[in-house]
């Protein structure tokens, strides 16, 4: 077996911006087994000068060209660019054999995100396993890795309700009302990058970029609806075109209907998600604590057994004991490299980056169209509709 730093998976990072500095950090510090930083794409001259100062040994290139000409030096990218760079850089790569992580969203809209996903299928059947020699890039056994970074997903509240779900400890579930309030951002934010904030840039607000997380997390844990009805706030709280205030209506096939609220210019803000079932109410909070109010005897069990009139479940509440977390973005980047050398499973695929994408875009089109927008969505319709929103904005600036 090759030794250690033989193993090595050769990353470079594509973006030096806020997030880029601190996945920088991460993959120098020696804190991820098995991956170094072996480059960053950066035009920022500014910010080449810092890469040289505090990173002697990782190489510059300075634009994409630059880098996927040297692609045969390394083995992935990082993508951590403004959202509409996305799909168009992980194709570059899949088409280079390289393995892909790329930051959520995977992309502004479903038709251009499918684009990713094709080229990672093709990658897959026709990139087969390099080896070092002459220079060449380190394969390991595996095909070309493709992950989103999703990173709640790693925190120990979230698992555990995930498995608590899917276990049957709620029964069947009924309804859930998740109120996401606590994204408040000042004018400073949206004014931090002149592509944030806006659908020439960044492709929407909200939707397309903090509530990614929550939307991830949602179909995670429920799968995803029959449908959406949104009720979004544009320019609410901010002087902006995109959403800044988010209601979704969730409807699922079975008894499930699922509410989800957000707001970035509210504080204080709240972080709750409740979950209800025939067996009780799972509520997480904070992203950290999870208290499971459960019924002694299950509603659907209770209604054909009472004779009270107004009789209910008894229920006990109790706090789940969670183990300790770590940095969820130190794990999703050791997720990663264990999937290239060792083959384990990828915390967040590719694919599943897909789904909420599309329940973004399937509420934008509700909102546009004033209407319930059942899944799944009609790609190109979307695709036309959000270029309308592009040409409006531009004409309001």
């Amino acid at each position: 077996m090759p030794d250690k730093e033989e193993k090595k998976i050769r990353m470079v990072l594509v973006g030096y911006g806020g997030m880029g500095k601190q996945y920088a950090g991460m993959m120098t510090d020696g804190g991820i087994e098995g991956l170094t930083l072996y480059g960053i794409c950066c035009r920022n001259q500014e910010g080449q000068q810092e890469i040289r100062q505090r990173y002697p040994n990782v190489r510059i290139y300075e634009d994409t060209d630059h880098m996927f000409g040297h692609a045969r030096e390394f083995d992935g990218i990082l993508i951590a660019t403004p959202h509409r760079t996305h799909v168009a850089l992980g194709v570059r790569a899949f088409r280079q054999g390289l393995h892909v992580l790329v930051e959520k969203p995977v992309g502004v809209s479903t038709m251009e995100a499918k684009q990713l996903l094709s080229a990672h299928r093709q990658a897959v059947e026709t990139h087969s396993p390099m080896s070092r020699e002459a220079g060449g890039r380190s394969r390991y056994p595996a095909k070309p890795a493709f992950a989103v970074m999703f990173n709640l997903r790693m925190l120990p509240v979230w698992r555990k309700a995930h498995e608590m779900i899917r276990g049957g400890s709620l029964g069947s579930l009924t309804s859930a009302l998740w109120i996401r309030n606590d994204w408040y951002r000042s004018p400073c934010y949206h004014r931090s990058s002149p592509w944030r904030s806006s659908w020439t840039g960044e492709g929407g607000g909200m939707l397309i970029n903090q509530c990614q997380h929550d939307l991830d997390l949602w179909q995670w844990l429920f799968g995803m609806p029959e449908s959406v009805r949104a009720d979004l706030g544009y320019g609410r709280f901010h002087s902006l075109c995109v959403d800044d205030s988010v209601e979704l209506k969730f409807q699922y096939s079975g008894h499930l209907r699922g509410n989800y609220l957000a707001s970035s210019g509210e504080s204080p803000g709240v972080n709750r998600l409740e979950i209800w079932g025939t067996k009780g109410r799972l509520t997480v909070e904070n992203n950290e604590t999870l208290t499971f109010d459960e019924n002694e005897t299950a509603t659907d069990e209770f209604a054909r057994i009472n004779q009270e009139i107004y009789g209910k479940p008894a229920h006990q509440s109790r706090n789940i004991i969670l183990e300790a977390t770590d940095n969820t973005y130190r794990l999703m980047l050791q997720n990663f490299a264990d999937h290239i050398r060792y083959g384990r499973a990828l915390a967040v695929p590719g694919e599943e980056g897909l789904n909420a994408l599309e329940l973004a875009n399937a509420a934008y089109l509700s909102s546009w169209f004033m209407e319930e927008i059942r899944l799944p969505i009609k790609d190109e319709v979307y695709q036309n509709a959000l270029a309308a929103q592009v040409r409006l904005e531009k004409t309001l600036l």
